[in-house]
């Protein structure tokens, strides 16, 4: 396997962990004293994907001196790696893995009393990705940087809340679930078009008229908004059938609602390995560059 892909596979676990983890923390502190019986298996989920988070920002980090070099041989590289320590990517990780911290400090404690910890680290992790790439680069810069940092929280709200939707489904009383659910899906019918108008938005800043299928960047993008598409009917169905069937508490009801989910996850995930390739291999034509 070459360096590119190795560092591409392993940006696209470091994301999705990352906001599995911070969504998981935001659904925390947001519903978590709605919780009984699935509260453990949430906090538990949530951890082991910021832990995992951590672990492979860490091997980005790394890896990235071998892209540099143009070999994997180059990740022992002294001198690439002091590189590294000078560029904005250095940076991001340090906060990415403090934000990896903050989340598992927050997210540890039963008692919820440092769930504040958690909600700072899914900030912190957010945050990061306004530290490189194209929103650095391109102008008007405050209004990239506020359209990616709204994008990329309801991101991880949306993406970090279906692991604990099912577990919730599988585990609660029908009448908790469905008042959870309710109160998600009330939630997320206003932050979700948020999150794909700011980044429609955002896109248009990057491409301006320069669209183009053929282009790597532009094609990527579109597949982004397809697959988006589709998560956003799935969502839909969930919020209008799937979701208030689970009051009835049949043993069909939470099956059909958490294959959905499972689904709608595994379509969001792809979003997140697109962003990985997009931001490692390809670069968006040159509008709006001051």
């Amino acid at each position: 396997m070459d360096i590119d892909t190795l560092a591409v596979l392993t940006k696209a676990l470091a994301y999705g962990a990352l906001l599995l983890g911070a969504g998981g923390a935001l659904f925390l502190a947001l519903f978590g004293t709605r919780l009984n019986a699935s509260t453990e298996a949430v906090r538990s989920a949530a951890m082991m994907a910021s832990g995992v988070g951590a672990v492979a920002v860490l091997v980005c980090y790394l890896l990235e001196a071998g892209r540099m070099a143009g070999e994997i041989a180059g990740v022992m590289d002294h001198a690439m790696q002091r590189r590294l320590i000078h560029l904005p990517l250095a940076a991001a990780t340090s906060a990415r893995l403090l934000g990896a911290t903050l989340l598992i400090a927050g997210i540890a404690p039963r008692d919820g009393e440092a769930k504040i910890l958690a909600v700072i680290g899914a900030t912190l992790v957010t945050a990061s990705f306004l530290l490189v790439g194209h929103s650095v680069t391109h102008e008007p810069r405050w209004l990239i940087v506020l359209l990616l940092e709204v994008h990329l929280l309801v991101a991880a709200f949306w993406i970090g809340s279906i692991i604990p939707l099912i577990l919730v489904a599988r585990r609660e009383a029908p009448a908790v679930a469905y008042q959870v659910v309710e109160r998600f899906s009330a939630l997320a019918v206003v932050l979700v078009p948020t999150m794909a108008v700011a980044g429609l938005v955002m896109g248009w800043m990057l491409i301006g008229g320069h669209y183009s299928i053929r282009d790597a960047y532009t094609a990527s993008l579109t597949g982004k908004f397809g697959l988006l598409v589709l998560a956003l009917g799935l969502a839909a169905l969930n919020r209008a059938r799937l979701g208030p069937a689970l009051v009835a508490g049949t043993d069909s009801a939470v099956r059909r609602f958490s294959l959905s989910l499972s689904i709608e996850l595994f379509i969001l995930l792809g979003v997140v390995a697109l962003t990985a390739t997009l931001t490692s291999l390809f670069s968006p034509p040159m509008v709006g560059m001051s």
